[in-house]
């Protein structure tokens, strides 16, 4: 069982790692009423911190952070080699042919298309979804479709909707970081839902339903963030049949579910019949990350507490940018951009799960099927240090501390941004640091 002080110890490295705090800590006398444990405790955790150069204690000053700079740099830094960024290079982009989306919609509708759009977003768009979405077999009308800035502001805006501060938030751990602090930061109680090889474990969500009023589930169910896990079709309608049973609501957050390289993807969406699931759609991954868009399947019921929020605080996408995505998405450029993506990625894929095999130090699942990236385990080895380490040699990984407390000893590898060069490179250079592991642990 984790002792009271490393239990505080690994709350506040998990915070000055992603920079929560930007100078300093919080006093003692705040960490002590934040955590309710003695001051013995919380010195114990603070010593170990400093043990780690990662703080400072100033008598009479307050306790600084001694490595902020060094933080900021980290986040910043290009790699020679990143293994770290599971968004795909730019140069996965059809810019040539979307360049002529673009030249079509300014020469149709003029000036219009640099005004604001409508509330939900361009309606021959959503009109386009729609019927793209009945191939998916989701048949939902124009009219709960809404056009979005991207996903990480429709899982605010859902969270907003549903829940009151100190209310239950259900999410998969290890965790999609970017949902874990949204909905840290809005005040909910968030429990951690374990990962199974084929999914979320429903038995131990069951245990949680039974106890906790749950409104709300997070969910990634195609090539789960950061595992790479798909939720098997079973689960998929188990877990529909819970959210019936017990009265929750589940976001399925769906940003690469094109990228299976052997079969078509299965939707959670596509067997809710009881209008539990709602869907959200992102395109940063299988399109462009810096266009923001994306779009949300709400349901009826909830239509309206969404859409309060959504209109006031002014949460659109520009006029133009979703014109000229419907000219590309009605194209048949687009499913051409799909096919070659897939292509170009099933080869790094296999690629790199066979140099990944080569290496015995390590454990990951090797039957994903697709997705850009793989979920690795090395025992006894803090991947963290491993993660400091490699930057020394400019290649970049993401540590498992990055997506929960309890997985230091994993680590997740995308091949997404990089050729088949460079991940040989790469895995040639992290062979050779597992040679060693035990001592490197030790060393670093």
């Amino acid at each position: 069982m984790i002792k009271k002080h490393q239990e505080v110890f690994s709350i506040l490295k998990k915070r000055i790692l992603r920079g929560v705090y930007k100078e300093k800590l919080p006093s003692i006398r705040n960490l002590i009423d934040e955590f309710s444990y003695n001051k013995s405790t919380i010195l114990k955790a603070l010593e170990e911190l400093k043990e780690e150069n990662l703080i400072e204690i100033k008598p009479y000053r307050g306790i600084y952070l001694t490595s902020q700079k060094k933080f900021e740099k980290i986040e910043k830094l290009t790699y020679e080699i990143d293994f770290k960024s599971a968004v795909p290079r730019g140069n996965i982009f059809p810019l040539e042919k979307f360049k002529e989306s673009i030249l079509k919609t300014l020469e149709f509708h003029g000036a219009k298309a640099l005004e604001y759009e409508e509330n939900q977003g361009y309606l021959l768009l959503r009109e386009l979804i729609s019927k793209k979405l009945e191939k998916l077999n989701i048949f939902e009308k124009k009219e709960n479709i809404f056009i979005v800035p991207g996903s990480q502001m429709a899982i605010e805006i859902l969270a907003k909707a549903l829940l009151y501060p100190g209310e239950i938030v259900g999410i998969e751990t290890p965790y999609y970081p970017g949902a874990y602090e949204i909905f840290k930061n809005l005040g909910y109680k968030i429990i951690e839902i374990p990962m199974e090889a084929d999914g979320i474990d429903l038995k131990y969500l069951e245990k949680i339903l039974k106890k906790y009023s749950l409104k709300f589930l997070y969910t990634v169910p195609n090539f789960h963030n950061p595992t790479g896990i798909t939720m098997s079709l079973e689960k998929m309608k188990k877990l529909i049949e819970l959210s019936k049973k017990y009265n929750f609501y589940i976001l399925e957050d769906d940003t690469m579910s094109e990228l299976n390289y052997f079969q078509e993807s299965k939707l959670l969406k596509s067997y809710d019949n009881l209008n539990k699931v709602i869907y959200l759609k992102s395109f940063s991954k299988i399109f462009n990350p810096g266009f923001k868009l994306g779009y949300v399947v709400i349901p009826e019921e909830i239509k309206l507490s969404f859409e309060k929020i959504f209109f006031k605080k002014n949460y659109f996408s520009s006029s133009l940018n979703q014109r000229a995505f419907y000219d590309f998405y009605k194209s048949s450029h687009w499913d051409s951009h799909i096919m070659d993506l897939k292509e170009n990625f099933k080869e790094k894929y296999l690629y790199t799960l066979g140099k990944l095999n080569e290496i015995k130090k390590i454990k990951f699942n090797k039957n994903l099927n697709g997705g850009l990236y793989f979920w690795i385990e090395i025992k006894n080895l803090d991947t963290y240090k491993l993660y400091l380490n490699l930057m020394k040699k400019n290649i970049g990984i993401s540590p498992g501390i990055f997506f929960s407390d309890n997985f230091k000893n994993y680590f997740r590898f995308s091949f997404a941004r990089e050729d088949i060069n460079k991940i040989q490179k790469g895995i040639e250079e992290l062979k050779e640091i597992f040679k060693i592991s035990s001592k490197y642990n030790k060393d670093i």
